[in-house]
């Protein structure tokens, strides 16, 4: 946050008042949408923006964690694999094609019988719409992490209609994590269990 306050080439000084705005930057657009007078835009922006750092901030520690191959959309993580798939070809062994090392490398099916019976359940459960379950988005988030699908191939694999589908069982599974600590230990106990096979 004192970054962000401090930080010469933002226009965020500008925006909350701590500094004059230069000629050429028009903040009355956006505070408009910030209140009526200016005191209240200032604050109000302030308070919008400060409030998110946060989360914006786990949301990029979480997708460093999750990240088995490149962080960002599906369209980007696709085009990396293609690149990694491209350099491959004709490589003398396969640590020359890595653009990013990763501990193991999982077959899908054998990532969901591992986690089926850390759970004590049968792997078709996770192809099933269960209400409140977390089934679902612990299979979604050790498939991207140790097969290193991603969430659309994941969504295939659980048989889920899109990526963004996957997506949400993540999200949704993070906030089950950050209230739950059971389910924490759970599910470090299946990470560890995957981490420690070997790839196939």
């Amino acid at each position: 946050m004192q970054h962000l306050r401090d930080y010469r080439w933002s226009s965020y000084r500008a925006y909350v008042g701590t500094e004059k705005a230069p000629s050429w930057l028009a903040c009355g657009p956006i505070l408009a949408y910030c209140g009526d007078r200016p005191a209240e835009q200032r604050r109000e922006y302030r308070r919008f923006v400060e409030s998110e750092l946060g989360a914006v901030a786990e949301a990029g520690r979480q997708m460093f964690r999750d990240s088995a191959l490149a962080i960002g959309g599906e369209a980007f993580v696709d085009w990396v694999r293609g690149q990694l798939i491209d350099r491959g070809r004709g490589a003398k062994c396969a640590a020359d094609t890595a653009l990013r090392q990763h501990p193991v490398t999982l077959s899908a099916g054998h990532v969901l019988e591992v986690v089926a019976g850390r759970l004590n359940v049968e792997p078709a459960v996770f192809r099933e719409r269960r209400r409140n379950s977390d089934l679902r988005g612990i299979a979604a988030r050790v498939l991207c992490r140790y097969a290193q699908l991603t969430q659309r191939e994941a969504a295939g694999v659980l048989g889920m209609k899109t990526g963004a589908a996957v997506g949400r069982q993540l999200q949704r599974l993070q906030s089950r994590l950050d209230a739950d600590s059971r389910l924490r230990v759970r599910l470090a106990e299946i990470e560890r269990a995957l981490a420690a096979e070997p790839s196939r």
